[in-house]
């Protein structure tokens, strides 16, 4: 798989980020919160009583021109008007209205209507998705983020002509809990109902890219080798900052906060508003502008979201790379707090310090280095699927894997395993592989090849595929502190940069489709900082075919690589070697021999062969039990695994104790006295 990544962070990015799609739910009840499913079927539901909630007479908190209404009483006996049905929630009008998405394009005069009747219960909007009853405690969140929308001057309160198109809001309220990255609290969020949205008319460009990981990555490993620390920061509310960047986007007043004198009027949207299509997009043109325009930060190619500012010697002298609102800049600490003084001019921020958590990883840095890790994230995988307590294993699938071994069409009737899970089963099978995924597209590369495997059954797992997972979740737990360890550049030592690749392939490995897989590993200085595992798009016809189309793909890697480590200021000395265990292949990519059993390949593998011409990478022999590549293309064994597991060096966080640091590691339980990692 592609370790690129596109996930949420721990603690501050969290806050800030828009909701992922399935909270913002396109249903207009109010009445019940649906549940997630935990391993059983869904009951079949039935119409909830909504009970009146007290509200305070105080309300000198609140922001002003606006007012805290009570929440919408029990509306199971409907109370209509010409074009406008209030339901109990789930009802046949309700599914119909649901699936009907034009419905969801309000003019004014629908929104009015809607206002008559909503006025015969005493407010002007109602809040969607939530239980009423659970409304009370999140007042003040909700009085925060309205007064974070005017302070920000998000909004512009206006009339509008009959017929212009309206976006319809709502309030996603979330109760955090507590973990070992962040406290326990209450948040509130008003967001836009961006499906409502149409192209050309209140919405156009919506791409808004992200730092990939191996960016990220590459970071840590520079300033670590140029002794260097890195910072990071959390822009407050971050979309709400960005431009927005055409006329004509409305938005309703939000629920329970609507201007008792101009109740029929509407917001027109002069910065971005969580939710809409071009709420990230913006954002991202209005931070990188100003750290451009205004800090003085230079934009990279290799990367959209990395950003260096170059001293008066023309040198380098900080590294910075952005993900969405998180920002991580590597440098010495005086220019690291100008670039900072500068951007507090601008944007509201959150000064984190020394980086300790970036998009979920657990990052240490100390004199020796900096180490990457997830123990954090592992805990939590460990917790979903109830393995905290197991025996971990020592490799994350075996070579008699049933998962890898058996093909169903064959062995349906012989193998208990080979039965489909049940739609719960099956939630909780794709939940699992999205959890391990993230996992190892950010800092385990032991771990690619059993993942990408196991992810190409979530169309239809079996119990076998379910039972792989579990032995791959015992494996982390023995394995849960280890991570990515960049070493730092030493006293009286010049930084150096050694970028070298591992290339490999599995002949026809696939059983079903007969299609080969796919592996490559970089390290820079020892270390790996991207990987990939994968099978490939076509069917080769022998192994030394399957090795030149993994080596086009390791090619066309290194030399992304190569533009990025020069965009920071450490360009590799000569070709980016890639070790590679086929001697036919590395003949193909320095003469076009054995023309008979070759012509037949796509132009487009022949990448390879001209980047060895122009010498930008040089494939080299090596032996099949050094390549590290391997693990990435096939299950192991015990003893194979664990000779190229220890080749990326991963380490294992430390803990200051009274007699000194000690390694943080799960055990296996004592067996005849003697305990094992």
């Amino acid at each position: 798989m592609s370790n690129q990544g596109g996930v949420g962070g721990e603690d501050s990015d969290d806050d800030d980020e828009p909701p992922p799609l399935d909270e913002i739910d396109d249903s207009e009840s109010e009445e019940e919160i649906e549940k997630p499913l935990k391993g059983k079927s869904k009951e079949k539901e039935t119409p909830v009583t909504v009970p009146k909630v007290k509200f305070s007479n105080k309300v000198t908190e609140l922001p002003e021109c606006y007012v805290l209404i009570p929440p919408l009483p029990d509306t199971s006996v409907s109370k209509t008007k010409p074009g406008i049905t209030v339901s109990s929630p789930k009802t046949p009008a309700k599914v119909a209205e649901k699936k009907n998405v034009e419905k969801a394009l309000l003019s004014v005069t629908e929104i009015d209507e809607m206002l008559l009747t909503a006025d015969e219960y005493g407010l002007t909007a109602t809040i969607t998705g939530q239980l009423p009853a659970e409304i009370e405690k999140f007042r003040q969140a909700m009085i925060d983020e309205v007064q974070a929308l005017t302070d920000l001057q998000v909004y512009e309160e206006t009339d509008v002509e009959p017929g212009t198109y309206v976006i319809s809001v709502k309030w996603v309220l979330k109760e955090k809990k507590a973990t070992s990255l962040s406290p326990a609290k209450l948040k509130a969020r008003l967001v836009a109902r961006g499906f409502t949205q149409r192209y050309g008319i209140n919405y156009e460009e919506t791409h808004a890219p992200v730092a990939r990981t191996a960016s990220i990555r590459a970071v840590f490993a520079v300033c670590a080798a140029k002794g260097w620390k890195v910072w990071q920061i959390d822009v407050n509310n971050a979309y709400l900052n960005g431009e927005m960047d055409m006329d004509g986007v409305y938005v309703r007043q939000p629920p329970y906060f609507v201007n008792p004198k101009h109740p029929n009027r509407v917001w027109l949207l002069k910065k971005g508003l969580y939710g809409t299509k071009q709420g990230g997009k913006i954002w991202y043109k209005t931070f990188t502008g100003y750290l451009v325009q205004e800090v003085g930060l230079i934009a990279q190619s290799a990367d959209p979201c990395l950003f260096v500012s170059v001293g008066k010697d023309e040198e380098i002298n900080s590294i910075s790379s952005i993900y969405v609102d998180d920002a991580i800049m590597g440098g010495p600490e005086v220019v690291v707090m100008r670039i900072k003084d500068k951007i507090k001019e601008r944007f509201p921020i959150k000064d984190l310090g020394i980086a300790k958590h970036v998009i979920g990883i657990q990052v240490e840095q100390g004199p020796e280095g900096t180490l990457l890790s997830q123990a954090a994230y592992i805990d939590e995988i460990l917790q979903l699927t109830g393995q905290e307590d197991c025996n971990p294993l020592k490799v994350p699938m075996s070579e008699d894997d049933p998962s890898f071994t058996i093909l169903k069409e064959v062995n349906v009737d012989k193998h208990p395993g080979c039965v489909t899970l049940s739609p719960p089963e099956h939630h909780m099978y794709r939940e699992y592989i999205g959890k391990l995924m993230y996992l190892m597209v950010c800092t385990r590369p032991d771990i690619a090849f059993a993942v990408n495997f196991l992810a190409r059954a979530c169309a239809a797992p079996e119990k076998r595929h379910m039972q792989s997972v579990i032995k791959l979740v015992r494996y982390l737990k023995g394995t849960r502190s280890r991570g990515l360890f960049y070493p730092a550049k030493q006293a009286n030592e010049l930084p150096k940069f050694e970028l070298v690749g591992y290339v490999d392939a599995a002949f026809a490995d696939c059983l079903v489709t007969r299609k080969s897989t796919s592996g490559y590993l970089f390290c820079i200085n020892g270390s790996p900082v991207t990987w990939k595992s994968g099978i490939q798009s076509v069917v080769t016809g022998s192994s030394t075919e399957a090795e030149y189309v993994a080596a086009y793909d390791g090619a066309k890697e290194a030399v992304w690589l190569r533009r990025l480590f020069e965009n920071m200021g450490c360009m590799p000395n000569g070709p980016t070697v890639l070790f590679e265990d086929n001697n036919s292949c590395i003949s193909q990519t320095e003469n076009p021999l054995h023309h008979k059993r070759t012509k037949h390949i796509d132009v487009a593998y022949h990448f390879t062969r001209q980047m060895v011409e122009e010498e930008v990478v040089l494939l080299m022999k090596i032996s099949t039990t050094d390549q590290v590549a391997d693990m990435l293309t096939k299950p192991l064994g015990r003893t194979l695994f664990s000779k190229h597991f220890d080749a990326l060096k991963m380490r294992c966080t430390e803990v200051q104790t009274s007699t000194g640091l000690i390694c943080v590691e799960s055990r296996v339980p004592q067996r005849n006295g003697v305990t094992s990692h």
